[in-house]
């Protein structure tokens, strides 16, 4: 077991204290994290000689990569879902270069996306026109707004408070499996393995996200089990039994406070529901609200290595 920081958690951090691309494995490393788990958002204003910097750099720090990706894959427009895949394809190149073990990845569906909101349903690859300034990416007032822990963290209580039920679920299901095949299928793919991380819309239900796996039927295709992405009509500790088997990393929260326990997150009961099923992947420490991220993803990194 490995654990690693996701570099979104620390984004206020990294705007005040400017931080490039190429001097963010050295910050990670000097507070003890094996790896980092880092997002198309944070990377797509680099340029290749960026990136190649920062894949030389973890490989001599020895220092793990995840790519995040976001992505939907249950998208009715032939034409933007095939933007959709077409962008995971080129991402997974750009995973290949960072030297990356792995890739998170959404399949979409759900009503309300920050990611959509943000950028479009249309991605694209990274610009070698723009300089490798992690802050480079978010063009305006608005978008770094939209992007800050508060947004994300408001949404994020909308989202777990909501049931789980999707439109034309058969539908968007069957999308997702040729999406996910043509993905997975691609050349570049070799070597990494893909977590479906259970982030909403179709995967906010465990069954629904397996049954996808299943039917893509590829060995390196698995979860990523998010402690607190769990719709209210889904338990949180029966759900990560159902996903932690087929997981190849796990995004650990850290939540307090709230009058009703089952609403938040019992970190330790969590943990122990990952050692019981023998998980030995990547877990990496996410903090997505306000606050002082880094302090919080140092406290579940201390919390994790006092219970394993």
């Amino acid at each position: 077991m490995e654990i690693y920081l996701i570099a979104g958690s620390i984004t206020n951090l990294i705007r005040r204290l400017r931080l490039s691309l190429t001097e963010l494995p050295g910050f990670v490393r000097r507070y003890g994290f094996e790896g980092i788990e880092i997002s198309d958002r944070l990377i797509g204003g680099s340029d290749d000689a960026a990136l190649a910097d920062f894949a030389a750099l973890c490989e001599r720090m020895r220092l793990g990569v995840v790519l995040d990706i976001g992505c939907d894959l249950t998208l009715s427009s032939e034409r933007l879902l095939a933007d959709q895949v077409e962008y995971a394809k080129t991402m997974t190149r750009t995973a290949k270069a960072l030297g990356a073990r792995g890739m998170r990845i959404w399949l979409g569906g759900q009503m309300l996306s920050i990611q959509n909101i943000l950028f479009g349903s249309k991605k694209r690859a990274p610009s070698p026109k723009v300089p490798g300034n992690l802050g480079s990416g978010l063009l305006t007032f608005a978008k770094k707004l939209l992007s800050s822990g508060l947004v994300t963290g408001i949404a994020h209580v909308f989202r777990k408070n909501m049931p789980s039920r999707v439109f034309n679920l058969e539908g968007k299901m069957r999308r997702a499996v040729i999406s996910l095949k043509q993905i997975v299928e691609d050349q570049e793919a070799e070597g990494l393995f893909f977590a479906v991380e259970n982030h909403w819309g179709i995967s906010a239900q465990p069954e629904t996200l397996l049954s996808v796996i299943d039917a893509v039927g590829f060995l390196r295709l698995g979860t990523c089990p998010d402690f607190a992405n769990f719709p209210k009509d889904v338990n949180r500790y029966e759900g990560l039994r159902r996903l932690v088997p087929r997981a190849f990393l796990a995004h650990t929260k850290l939540k307090t406070g709230g009058s009703s326990e089952e609403r938040e997150v019992d970190f330790h009961r969590c943990l122990a529901i990952l050692k019981e099923s023998a998980f030995d992947g990547i877990l990496a420490v996410e903090h997505d609200g306000p606050g002082d991220g880094l302090s919080r993803c140092l406290t579940m990194q201390r919390l994790i290595r006092d219970f394993w």
